[in-house]
């Protein structure tokens, strides 16, 4: 009898400790995959201006959805190709997202020229960079984003509006 109410006990605890542990990992993996993105932007930044050409970052899936992961690419050539890439991050977790949620022509991708600023074929309509890495529970005031400003400096913080960038 002292078995089983202590198995009730355990059971009890850790059917109340559950949300909070999912809640946990989740946030975790989206502060962690958004450091990860901080950092690839500051390696092709670095890159750009250590090389003395463009670097972009791209999402592997073509798409304004970064979902599949980036690639950091130096174009050497001088030709827009940018075809020597520098590094790949492929291994998204499953449950999060990233969105580039900018109004750019290309949101597949970020480009810094060789002075470390943003680079666009139209600088008028692009001043900053904003990416979005989105929860499952698409909880739009837990959402991180990721901004890169025309002067090339990158930061994070928490999602400031409802609005979902997602």
């Amino acid at each position: 009898m002292e078995l089983l109410a202590t198995v009730a006990i355990v059971a009890i605890g850790v059917a109340l400790a559950l949300p909070w542990l999912r809640e946990s990992l989740t946030s975790g993996n989206i502060k962690n995959l958004s450091n990860d993105l901080v950092v690839a932007l500051n390696q092709a930044r670095s890159e750009a201006v250590k090389r003395g050409t463009r670097v972009a970052v791209f999402s592997l899936s073509g798409s304004d959805s970064w979902n599949s992961g980036w690639q950091i690419r130096a174009d050497a050539a001088r030709d827009a190709t940018f075809s020597t890439v520098i590094q790949t991050r492929s291994s998204l977790p499953q449950d999060v997202g990233i969105r580039n949620s900018t109004l750019d022509q290309r949101p597949e991708r970020i480009v810094f020229s060789v002075d470390g600023g943003l680079f666009s074929a139209n600088p008028d309509l692009v001043n900053a960079v904003e990416l979005s890495v989105c929860r499952p529970d698409a909880d739009a005031a837990k959402e991180r984003r990721v901004i890169v400003r025309g002067s090339g400096e990158v930061s994070m913080r928490r999602n400031s509006t409802n609005e979902s960038g997602c």
